[in-house]
């Protein structure tokens, strides 16, 4: 069964941190756009802020007590979010990672971790961890993503018919706020349904919707971890309305496998698309999402090479799918959102689909 989410806050614009400094621009795809700026910017924008990435993976066990999995977060040290928000580490909220996809023997124990970020950290003796130095992230509290979106909105390319219904990113939250505290930049937003909730979405998908297309039926990888690790769910995305001060999770996690099995030792594994879908429960739109592709080891392997996530090529599979039935249209939107997302830039074009019907 698919899983259903829904995290709702209210009235989060406001913050306790003070916002002092001058704001700079960061280039657009034709002119300048003011969407992240400076540490010490007034304009209350997010900031690009510089700093290193430890990751922390606590082992989880079944009941025979065989390793299945790790706990993995991402605890993101900073000077620049210190001197902005009085915080020298921002702790982003916990995800799953089978043992599989997790190159154990090449990791080090807390103990390898300088003094500073072990107390921040909250590691056991059987914690493994890695650090990645020179990291970026675009950080910022919800009043300061509000800011960035009306600044990206004003843009000409983005005043389209509902680019004021929608965000244009998805955020990625520090642990235990539930999307209302520090958050950065994830993944564009580029799927957007006019007509269709997400519930409705995740039906019609599921099934095929019997155009001859091929469900995104949820067989796929987070049915088989939930075999072996209860509970296990897609990391949480949040989007914030660019009307109100509310923040949402996300609906629904919608995916198939691309037809491609993982080698060694992903080889019970598949690559896979993955949509992400929110509803609002006041915008005058239906739903909207992110769609991207999932290489085999989900990007959690922090000694690896990132690889893309094919924001471009997963969201053709979505208009692909949906351009199969006679009573839908399929219509490309400019939303812009290329900047700060955690991917090669290359992979997303800042063009998003609207699907009508």
């Amino acid at each position: 069964m698919p899983m259903k989410r829904r995290t709702f806050l209210s009235g989060l614009g406001a913050s306790t941190f003070t916002i002092t400094g001058v704001s700079t621009a960061t280039a657009g795809r034709d002119d300048e756009v003011v969407d992240v700026a400076d540490v010490d910017n007034d304009k209350e924008l997010p900031i690009s802020a510089k700093g290193s990435m430890v990751h922390t993976f606590d082992p989880v066990h079944d009941d025979a007590n065989e390793l299945v999995g790790y706990i993995h977060q991402k605890h993101f040290f900073s000077d620049d979010v210190q001197e902005r928000y009085g915080r020298e580490v921002i702790s982003f909220e916990p995800e799953y990672a089978l043992k599989e996809w997790i190159p154990a023997d090449e990791l080090n124990g807390p103990d390898e971790l300088p003094s500073h970020y072990q107390s921040l950290t909250d590691t056991t003796e059987n914690t493994l961890v890695s650090v990645q130095r020179r990291t970026r992230r675009v950080i910022g509290l919800p009043n300061e993503h509000k800011q960035a979106h009306q600044h990206l909105s004003q843009r000409v390319e983005a005043r389209t018919d509902i680019a004021n219904d929608i965000p244009f990113y998805l955020y990625e939250s520090e642990d235990d706020a539930d999307g209302g505290g520090i958050s950065a930049r994830q993944a564009p937003v580029n799927l957007v349904w006019e007509d269709r909730d997400a519930s409705s979405v995740n039906s019609a998908m599921e099934n095929g919707w019997g155009a001859d297309n091929d469900p995104w039926d949820n067989e796929t990888i987070e049915d088989e971890i939930e075999d072996v690790i209860p509970g296990y769910e897609f990391g949480t995305r949040y989007a914030q309305d660019p009307e109100t001060d509310n923040i949402y999770s996300h609906d629904y996690d919608i995916q198939k496998d691309d037809g491609d099995s993982c080698s060694f030792p992903y080889q019970d594994h598949w690559s896979q698309y993955h949509i992400r879908v929110f509803d609002f429960e006041d915008s005058t739109i239906g739903a909207f999402g992110n769609v991207h592709w999932d290489p085999c080891d989900h990007n959690q392997n922090p000694l690896g090479d990132t690889e893309p996530w094919e924001y471009e090529e997963a969201r053709d599979q979505v208009e692909e799918f949906w351009s199969n039935y006679s009573i839908t249209s399929v219509r490309d939107i400019w939303l812009g959102n290329t900047t700060g997302i955690s991917a090669p830039g290359d992979t997303h074009d800042g063009w998003g689909i609207v699907i009508d019907g």
